[in-house]
């Protein structure tokens, strides 16, 4: 059995490796949608399942940090899209695992909310909100540039590339969206990720 001190140890090269796997996908990510060689899918799929993954993921963490972690969607949101599940997948997981990295206190929730339908097609506020220190106006203006973090205090307190938020903003244009930023320093912050997906076929989710 591990315990004590060498199961710190165990967690901390755990940590370790997660961190340099971390960097190194962001670093193939950038590369490619930079490049414009990113693939897109063009399937059916469950955004509740899609949700319900991302919590799975991230729970782990949240539950380190003794914060809560929750999910709403939309009763009268489409049951099957039709998109990249995929990619929203990794938008989310980017936007949660910010949060968590930067809330000490509190809660953070992802709710995917239905703004209305035309022509078939659903338009989607997916928003990723939490109780942290927030954010300001000045670190706003940098946020989504590439290799770039809110301060040099937050990049060596947190460590990381500084790309997860870029790679969410390329994602987003890759999926004809836009993602947005609210949020008041002390407070907490919520982003918006917008985009419009064609319900599917039901019999046809994955």
């Amino acid at each position: 059995d591990i315990k004590g001190e060498d199961l710190s140890r165990v967690k901390d090269i755990v940590r370790s490796g997660e961190s340099l796997l971390d960097i190194l996908n962001d670093l193939l990510d950038i590369s490619k949608l930079e490049a414009g060689k990113l693939e897109l899918e063009d399937i059916p799929f469950s955004p509740l399942r899609v949700v319900e993954d991302v919590v799975s993921v991230m729970a782990p963490r949240a539950k380190e940090k003794n914060l809560a972690i929750a999910s709403f969607v939309e009763s009268s949101l489409p049951t099957v899209l039709v998109g990249d599940p995929n990619r929203v997948r990794q938008i989310l997981l980017n936007l949660v695992s910010n949060a968590v990295k930067f809330t000490h206190a509190g809660a953070v929730t992802i709710a995917i909310s239905n703004r209305g339908e035309r022509y078939g097609k659903t338009y989607l506020d997916m928003a990723v909100s939490d109780t942290g220190e927030g954010i300001s106006d000045e670190a706003r203006k940098k946020l989504f540039s590439p290799y770039a973090q809110g301060s040099v205090e937050v990049a060596r307190k947190y460590g990381g590339t500084g790309l997860g938020l870029s790679i969410c903003r390329f994602l987003a244009d890759a999926l004809g969206g836009e993602i947005s930023l609210d949020s008041t320093v002390g407070v907490g912050s919520t982003f918006h990720l917008f985009i419009t997906l064609p319900a599917g076929d039901v019999s046809g989710s994955p």
